[in-house]
């Protein structure tokens, strides 16, 4: 689980030996390195839109 303010980086991606997905917690994945995840094997998510319908339900 990842959230804003840690930057996965090509050093931290490589070093974490047993990292096979990052989850992004917010809605986008600017703060991942997704070339170096790709070249790495790693699954890179997002939770993008989860609440979206919950938040217009709520301004309603």
């Amino acid at each position: 689980m990842l959230r804003t303010g840690i930057f996965m980086d090509e050093a931290l991606i490589k070093a974490a030996d047993d990292l096979w997905t990052i989850s992004r917690t917010g809605g986008g994945v600017d703060n991942v390195d997704l070339k170096a995840a790709t070249e790495n094997g790693v699954i890179v998510t997002s939770s993008l839109g989860v609440n979206a319908s919950t938040v217009a339900e709520h301004t309603l």
